[in-house]
């Protein structure tokens, strides 16, 4: 049997109060998953058994034979913040439901833009209001798709704090 493109990789890099600014944050991090990662080969005996439930995958909402990279900085002074978040991602169309092993579609890419600022309301209950604009761009053989919005939200960030193991 040939393992050939049966492979995926992760590399990523974390960092807290770079440059020793405090409350400056940065994840940086690429992945790399094969064409034929998380299926099997259609004329195997174990053709259906693969990572997917109803249809969509369950490792990587990309499914396999992808290319990733991500990158988020994210800065808060006082009860202030600012986040940025870059995903640029190429992968191979799938029809999961229909062939999920048609290799022969084509290349997408999508582009995802966040930035965002923000307000810490209440400490106690990291209750924050913030604002952003996302940019996601998305680009097939022949077509390309953009679209902005601006958005304005309410929310919490709540810590579980115990363990129930």
């Amino acid at each position: 049997q040939n393992f050939e493109n049966y492979w995926a990789w992760q590399a990523g890099f974390k960092a807290y109060d770079l440059f020793k600014i405090k409350n400056l944050n940065i994840v940086i991090e690429a992945n790399s998953v094969g064409r034929h990662t998380y299926t099997m080969p259609e004329n195997s005996a174990l053709t259906l058994q693969r990572y997917y439930h109803t249809g969509q995958p369950l490792a990587h909402t990309a499914g396999f034979g992808f290319d990733e990279a991500l990158a988020i900085i994210d800065y808060r002074f006082k009860d202030f913040g600012f986040k940025f978040k870059y995903n640029n991602i190429k992968y191979l169309e799938h029809n999961y439901l229909s062939n999920p092993y048609d290799l022969t579609s084509g290349n997408s890419a999508v582009q995802l833009l966040d930035v965002q600022l923000n307000y810490m309301i209440n400490r106690v209950n990291r209750i924050n209001l913030s604002f952003g604009l996302i940019n996601r761009a998305e680009q097939r053989e022949n077509e390309t798709y953009s679209t902005n919005y601006v958005y304005l939200s309410l929310r919490t960030s709540l810590n579980n704090v115990y363990f129930d193991f």
